[in-house]
This record gives C-alpha cells, sequence and structure tokens, in this order.
C-alpha cells in the first residue's frame, strides 16, 4: 500500500472507535500521575505551544484551558515562546503545554528548556516517551501518535487535543473550577463525541464531489469562530499540504476585515460552524459572499433555513455534542476535501514537494557566518 492510501485510511479510521480507544486510555493514564502529584491546582495561567499541526491542537486546546479549566491561556509558536516571551512573565504558577508528536521537535525542546530556567511547570505532550522532547520534559501526557506515518498528520492532530482537553478537566477539578458533577458532564461529552465520529462516514462522497468541483479554485479560505479557529488553520494547511495549493484559515471576523477584497466566484469559502455562538457571523459571511458570488460550502450541525438559503452547498455534520467538542469531528472532513483535491490534481497527498523538510533545516549546516555555502556541510 502507498503512503497516500495509508493516509487516508489513518483518517477515515477516525470513523471506528480503535484510535480513539487506546489514544484515551493513554491519556487518561499519564494524567492520573500528574494528578498524584498534586501539581495541577497550582496552574494559574498556560502557554501552549507547538508548531504546524501541533500548533493548531494547542490553539483549541487553549479554548479548553480557558472554558473547561478557568485559566487565562495562551497558544505561542514555539519560535515565539523560547526567544520572546520574557521570562518575567513565567514562574512556578505558569505552565507550558508543549505538543510534539513526535518528540524530536528541536524548536519544542527550546521551549521546554524556557520553560525550566524561569521556574514554570512543563508538560510535554507526545507519542513518543524517550525522544529529545520528552526527555527534556518533567512531565508527559503520552498519545498513541506513533500509529502516525510519516506523511502530512492527520490522526495525531485529534490524539492531541484528547489529551489537552482531559487535562483541562483534570485542571478544573484540581483547582476548583469544576465541581465533580460538571467534571462528569464534560467527560460524557467526550464520549459522546467519539460514538458521533462513527457518523462521519456518511459525509465522505459529499466532500469528495466538493473536492472535484472545487479542485482548480486559486486558494481556499477556511473560516470559523471560537473553539474551532484551530480547525480551520489545520484544515488549511493540509489543502496545501495534500493539494499542493494555497490556502488560509481564519478566524471569520478577522477575515472579513481586508482579506475578504480579493474574494470572488472563483475562491470557495469553508465554512465552520456547528450551533453555538458562531451562527451570528456565520450569516453575516453568508451574506456578504452571496452579494459578490463567492461559493460556499457551510459544515454545521444546525443547516436551518436561512442557511440553506444562502449557502452554495450545506454539509451536515452530527450533532449533540457541546460546541467546544466540535474540533474532534469537524477536522475530519476537512482532511477528506484536501486528500481528494490533491489526488484529482494529479499530486501525492503524501509527498514531500520539495524533497526535504524545512522544519528541520539548519543553515549553520549548509552556509558560514557571511552566507558562504560550505563545501564540507556540517553534520
Amino acid at each position: 500500500m502507498e503512503e497516500k492510501d495509508r493516509l487516508l485510511q489513518r483518517i477515515l479510521s477516525l470513523t471506528t472507535s480503535a484510535p480513539w480507544t487506546e489514544n484515551l486510555r493513554l491519556n487518561r493514564e499519564s494524567i492520573r500521575t500528574l494528578c498524584e502529584e498534586g501539581m495541577l491546582g497550582r496552574i494559574r495561567r498556560m502557554y501552549l505551544t507547538g508548531g504546524g499541526t501541533s500548533l493548531y491542537a494547542a490553539e483549541v486546546g487553549r479554548s479548553y484551558m480557558e472554558r473547561i479549566a478557568g485559566i487565562p491561556a495562551q497558544a505561542v509558536p514555539c519560535y515565539s515562546f523560547s526567544h520572546y516571551i520574557p521570562e518575567n512573565l513565567l514562574g512556578p504558577d505558569v505552565c507550558l503545554l508543549a505538543i510534539s508528536q513526535t518528540g524530536t521537535a528541536r524548536s519544542v525542546e527550546n521551549c521546554v528548556r524556557t520553560a525550566q530556567r524561569a521556574g514554570a511547570l512543563d508538560i510535554v505532550v507526545s507519542g513518543s516517551i524517550d525522544a529529545r522532547v520528552p526527555a527534556a520534559a518533567r512531565r508527559l501526557i503520552l498519545t498513541d501518535a506513533k500509529t502516525e506515518g510519516p506523511s502530512a498528520k492527520s490522526t495525531s492532530y485529534i490524539q492531541a487535543i484528547t489529551a489537552v482537553y482531559l487535562l483541562a478537566i483534570a485542571i478544573g477539578l484540581a483547582n476548583g473550577h469544576l465541581t465533580a458533577r460538571q467534571a462528569a458532564w464534560w467527560d460524557t461529552q467526550l464520549e459522546k463525541t467519539v460514538q458521533k465520529s462513527a457518523q462521519l462516514g456518511g459525509i465522505t462522497e459529499q466532500m469528495y464531489q466538493l473536492a472535484a468541483q472545487y479542485k482548480n479554485a486559486p486558494i481556499h479560505h477556511c473560516l470559523a469562530a471560537g473553539p474551532n479557529v484551530g480547525t480551520v488553520e489545520e484544515g488549511a494547511l493540509k489543502i496545501i499540504e495534500m493539494a499542493w495549493v494555497p490556502a488560509e484559515g481564519r478566524e471569520m471576523e478577522d477575515f472579513l476585515h481586508g482579506r475578504y477584497r480579493e474574494v470572488d466566484e472563483t475562491t470557495p469559502l469553508l465554512l465552520v460552524a456547528p450551533l453555538g455562538p458562531s451562527k451570528e457571523k456565520l450569516m453575516d459571511t453568508l451574506g456578504s459572499a452571496k452579494r459578490i458570488y463567492a461559493p460556499t460550502i457551510v459544515l454545521t450541525d444546525d443547516p436551518d433555513p436561512a442557511i440553506a438559503r444562502l449557502a452554495a452547498h450545506v454539509v451536515k455534520m452530527p450533532g449533540g455534542v457541546d460546541e467546544f467538542l466540535t474540533p474532534l469531528l469537524y477536522i475530519t472532513p476537512l482532511w477528506l476535501y484536501a486528500h481528494r483535491m490533491g489526488l484529482l490534481r494529479g499530486g501525492d497527498p503524501a509527498g514531500n514537494r520539495h524533497g526535504f523538510i524545512p522544519t528541520g533545516y539548519d543553515y549553520r549546516a549548509h552556509y558560514d557566518e557571511t552566507g558562504m555555502p560550505l563545501e564540507q556541510p556540517v553534520p
């Protein structure tokens, strides 16, 4: 089986219970250890960091820390955290939650060491136990990311989000923000979400048809609000990685400032809008798009008549879970859309377009301090 087929297989596996069950077991065991340590109740502020897919999982996780754990949180790219966050903002009641599913990202390791120097708490979410990042960390939440292949990341994104979600519940209990009854309710919502994931297979063909219709679009705009901002950032990244076409993931209201001027009938808007407060901004965006004939694809569990009239396409999503759980469901159709588009455009959704991975590139191995190339690259 080719890697592009294995990638699709991993995406579709999320419509079954198996990948969820083992990952949640690992998440819960790790978090139980943190609870026994007794440090979770001391956390008063959280920085979440990662790169690419891990950063977008961190953005979703930020909403969990604020909504469920009741603490202020911020998602920050790795380099920005390790080089620009003043150490006086860190301390014993501040926690860095760093996501590195392979555990090999040097930039994430730098963040962990920055937090430790400043006396802050650190927790790493990873599918590895002994790679450089978890080895540097004081605490680890283990995921089942070892099942992820070397191509564009998919299941490990979900696995990181569930880890952060369960951690948020544990922190909320430890600091008194949640009662035991409230914590149990959030836990039940996660169980319901896993059950609802079985319904995602029913939208596969619709996403394939939409990918065929818009495969030649010059750019794709993925838009959302609230807890799904990270969802559309990840969705846009996968359109870039799998279909090799430009895409942008933005918060809906922010998108209407400036960027909207370059939208026309050739540029589809993919709008993630589960039942919740984002509905109001969704309708503003749909009404604006209708005026300029921009095609819109709405993913929602609440397809009322107004949405049906204004949207070019409506994808009916599973409902019945809290809006803050929907990132675990709404990313799958965006992945399916991106993967099929890559195939239809004649590319390889699992391929590496330029033959190297720039996130691990070190210019010092190839150039001296004046910018001259080295004859013998430094290992």
